[in-house]
């Protein structure tokens, strides 16, 4: 059953050198693509409804979508579009980015990251 809270999500992709570039490519945006596939059945993306921010990072942050994004066929050519930058592993821009956007994006709904 489809339910319709809002939910607010925020998928932080690492694309760092400790990522090799075959795990990369088959591994983790075949996850994201798979686990946006399994939200939407349960919690809708759409305007008014679930809504998704995809972040890659490395040392730095790198925003794959601009804000929150309601288009799940949109999501779904932004992560078979990405392509790994490697670099070092630093968790504090890409969940600074996250908290920043559930700040200027405030809804009643859960915010996941």
């Amino acid at each position: 059953p489809r339910r319709h809270q809002e939910l607010d999500i925020v998928l932080l992709l690492d694309e760092s050198g400790s990522i090799n570039a075959d795990d990369f490519q088959n591994h983790v945006k075949r996850f994201a693509n798979e686990l946006l596939i399994s939200i939407n059945a349960q919690f809708p993306i759409a305007p008014n409804q679930s809504r998704v921010a995809i972040s890659k990072f490395n040392s730095a942050n790198h925003p794959v979508t601009q804000g929150f994004n309601t288009n799940l066929a949109n999501l779904h050519q932004l992560i078979d579009g990405m392509a790994q930058s490697n670099g070092g592993t630093n968790f504090t821009p890409p969940f600074s980015y996250a908290r920043d956007l559930f700040a200027a994006n405030v809804r009643d709904g859960p915010r996941i990251v």
